[in-house]
């Protein structure tokens, strides 16, 4: 629902529901196992152990301000996922051991938040080329900022600590983007830094008896760097860099299983430089 009441402003409030069904992947994935069996352990298929439906709901709630070359948009978010599906799950039955994706009533997650997004056209600035069309001789720079700050849980259940954040989910992030374009060139210079973010495998520690897991990973920035330099109307040279200071930083976990990295590095320094041809 979005309400206008002039130009300048503008509020929104959003509500949506989700549910999935279980996988294939995680039925495929959950086994029955007989360790009595000679002269090896037998498995066999058993989806039964993913059962029911996960659930997910989120909220938002925005406020939108234009000026005559400066927006500001702030949103509240909150989301939450409930009976969602654990991978690992290891049970004794009468029958023998269950192994694989299970749904656990006492795992699920809560999110909150706000975000800001904010942008301002800096500059148009006009040369007053002689007989250039309109436009054809102008120079526009565009600064944009984005900043997100959330706070959440985590409940696992199976007696195990809930945790005070989402696990691999920052606190802040934020990105920088400084943008010019030219007729000839663009350019453009972006920042991403992202703060702290708690390991999933921290959770099970004890249980998997790592004694290396790292609870927190620390906080990075990041900066990359696109140059376009149009050669004709068909003819493009392109210049871009990722990651330029070659930042060493750790990615998301895998799976949160005990066979994970325990550092997951991501790519350092990129640079691509090339050419396209337009045929339109």
């Amino acid at each position: 629902l979005q309400y206008r009441p002039d130009s300048a402003w503008s509020f929104r409030v959003s509500y949506a529901g989700a549910f999935r069904r279980p996988s294939v992947y995680g039925r495929v994935n959950s086994y029955y196992i007989d360790i009595d069996s000679r002269p090896f352990p037998s498995a066999e298929l058993n989806g039964n152990l993913l059962a029911s439906t996960e659930q997910i709901r989120q909220a938002e709630l925005g406020i939108r301000r234009y000026w005559q070359d400066f927006t500001a948009d702030l949103q509240f978010f909150y989301q939450e996922g409930r009976n969602m599906a654990r991978n690992g799950y290891l049970v004794k039955t009468d029958f023998g051991w269950q192994y694989g994706f299970a749904n656990s009533p006492g795992l699920g997650l809560q999110l909150w938040g706000i975000q800001g997004a904010f942008g301002n056209d800096i500059l148009n600035f006009d040369l007053k080329q002689k007989n250039a069309a309109p436009g054809e001789s102008t120079i526009t720079a565009k600064l944009e900022y984005y900043c997100q700050y959330s706070r959440g849980r985590e409940w696992f259940g199976y007696g195990l600590p809930a945790t005070n954040d989402v696990r691999n989910f920052p606190r802040w992030i934020s990105q920088f983007m400084l943008s010019l374009r030219a007729p000839k060139w663009n350019f453009m210079v972006s920042s991403n830094r992202q703060n702290g973010i708690q390991s999933s495998s921290a959770v099970y520690g004890d249980f998997y008896q790592r004694n290396t897991v790292i609870n927190r990973y620390p906080a990075y920035r990041t900066w990359d760097f696109m140059l376009r330099v149009y050669l004709s109307k068909h003819f493009l040279l392109y210049l871009h860099g990722q990651n330029i200071f070659n930042r060493y930083y750790a990615g998301i976990d895998a799976t949160g299983t005990p066979d994970d990295l325990l550092y997951n590095p991501q790519q350092g320094r990129q640079i691509r430089f090339g050419v396209n041809y337009n045929m339109n």
